[in-house]
């Protein structure tokens, strides 16, 4: 009986692509390409993150797709639903579960983004088909333009008793606070409202979804 696992490649996959990292500094280079979002200044070559100390700001550098990371055209494999992920072979028949815990987003050298993508498995024309849950736009800069959307929507609606939009400060998670907010003395309140992070939590859909500047716009929410 032939018998081939086959995650550890899939796991090998999401390493390499760094989809679940957060933080730490990537190589300069922005998001480029003829899709509305994007600028001259990025098809040149790109820019890091300007300043991101709030919920403006964020969707400003969202919007302009000021990444860190540059994106790249390829396949990025997403998970989707927790639990363990199973891939294997018996007598070249495919059994799994990964088209329920994966998702994938496929960016083209034409910069659209795919939702769906084939993949082989067992040696034959077994294929797969992953689906990503939502559709966050066919390029680019409609994917720009969603997160911003969804960050803007986010303040607005977000207060102390309606938390949407949180922050990374000095690597803890903090409530947002809005620069018209009134801190009382709190100085630690005042901090935040003018402290930049390039990692934010926005809550849409049901769910917090994170934003990472230092990583590629392709890969946005970071999280699953």
């Amino acid at each position: 009986m032939k018998r081939k696992n086959a995650f550890t490649f899939i796991f090998a996959g999401l390493l390499a692509l760094s989809l679940a990292s957060c933080g730490g500094g990537n190589s300069a280079g922005g998001d480029g390409g003829s899709t509305s979002g994007s600028t001259s200044q990025e098809l040149n070559g790109g820019v890091a993150s300007g300043t991101t100390a709030n919920a403006d700001q964020l969707a400003a550098n969202i919007r302009s797709g000021s990444f860190s990371q540059q994106s790249v055209p390829g396949v990025y494999l997403f998970q989707k639903a927790s639990g363990s992920i199973n891939s294997s072979c018996t007598w070249n028949k495919y059994y799994g579960n990964e088209d329920e815990k994966l998702g994938v987003r496929a960016l083209g050298n034409d910069l659209s983004i795919l939702r769906d993508y084939d993949i082989q498995r067992c040696g034959d024309p077994v294929r797969i088909t992953f689906s990503e849950e939502a559709h966050y736009g066919a390029n680019l800069g409609e994917l720009a333009n969603f997160l911003a959307d969804k960050v803007v929507e986010a303040k607005n609606a977000h207060s102390t008793y309606n938390i949407r939009l949180k922050k990374v400060v000095n690597g803890a998670l903090v409530s947002y606070v809005a620069p018209d907010a009134e801190c009382y003395g709190n100085s630690q309140c005042e901090y935040i409202k003018t402290v930049d992070s390039k990692i934010w939590d926005v809550y849409y859909e049901g769910g917090w979804k994170r934003i990472d500047l230092n990583q590629a716009l392709i890969k946005q929410p970071i999280l699953r």
